[in-house]
């Protein structure tokens, strides 16, 4: 096996108790770990890191259309701060990409996690796999063709 390529899309369950949220771990874990471990194994092989996707607490039944994506948001400051660290992380290793998709996936503004997108504030629905998957497609594409 020699992949071209990784993707990342963890960390999310990691704060899913926001006021035990550890941002700085959360970030760590993914960058020396994961991503050290896959650099280790598969020395030629590029990883995507994918930044946290936006989420809302879930109550259920699920009720709203749209959550807020702002400081009133429980997870709003913790995506933010691991998805900077994960940023910074990627800028100095050659052979990361960080991707953040999310603006496809919230409101026009970017002050709304809508459920059309983000069908229960955590997972993706069919048009946010959709979301995801047309900006993750040039990017594998350019390592791809790289390779």
């Amino acid at each position: 096996v020699n992949p071209a390529a990784f993707v990342l899309n963890i960390g999310t369950n990691d704060i899913k108790d926001p006021r035990k949220a550890r941002p700085r771990e959360v970030a760590d874990g993914v960058t020396t770990s994961v991503v050290a471990q896959l650099e280790a194994t598969w020395p030629r092989a590029k990883v995507v890191v994918l930044a946290l996707l936006p989420r809302a607490p879930r109550e259920f039944p699920i009720t709203s259309t749209s959550e807020a994506w702002d400081e009133g948001n429980a997870y709003y400051r913790h995506i933010k701060e691991i998805n900077a660290r994960l940023e910074e992380a990627a800028a100095r290793d050659p052979r990361v990409t960080y991707l953040d998709c999310s603006p496809g996936l919230l409101s026009a503004n970017g002050t709304r996690l809508p459920r059309t997108t983000m069908g229960d504030y955590l997972h993706p629905s069919l048009a946010g796999y959709r979301v995801l998957a047309d900006c993750l497609a040039p990017v594998l594409r350019r390592i791809t063709d790289a390779a």
